[in-house]
């Protein structure tokens, strides 16, 4: 989704619309700045923000989690800006309410 329409598609954002690939697969993530979603089936569990996807999956701490629940998925909302990404997780979390949201403080940084 380019950030050019983002501000009129954010509420009425479809998580399941998203690109995404398997846990499994989180070697294939872009290299690119966005508010992620992991999601298992369309249920969304997890909301994060990352300046460089792939390398945030690479020694992401919420990996211990997911082996309690099986197959997920990471979807992601590609966004550039840096000062945009605060503000579109925390809209997003308010959101979806991903219960893993809530078992781990959120980390500092961007």
């Amino acid at each position: 989704m380019p950030e050019t329409t983002l501000t009129h598609d954010i509420e009425s954002l479809d998580v399941c619309s998203l690109p995404s690939v398997a846990y499994a697969a989180r070697r294939e993530l872009p290299r690119i700045g966005a508010v992620y979603f992991v999601m298992k089936g369309e249920t969304v569990l997890y909301i994060g923000r990352t300046g460089d996807l792939k390398n945030r999956w690479a020694s992401h701490q919420i990996k211990l989690y997911l082996v309690e629940v099986g197959p997920t998925a990471i979807a992601w909302l590609q966004i550039e800006s840096n000062e945009r990404r605060p503000a579109i997780e925390r809209f997003c979390i308010a959101r979806f309410d991903p219960p893993f949201n809530l078992k781990k403080p959120h980390a500092k940084g961007n």
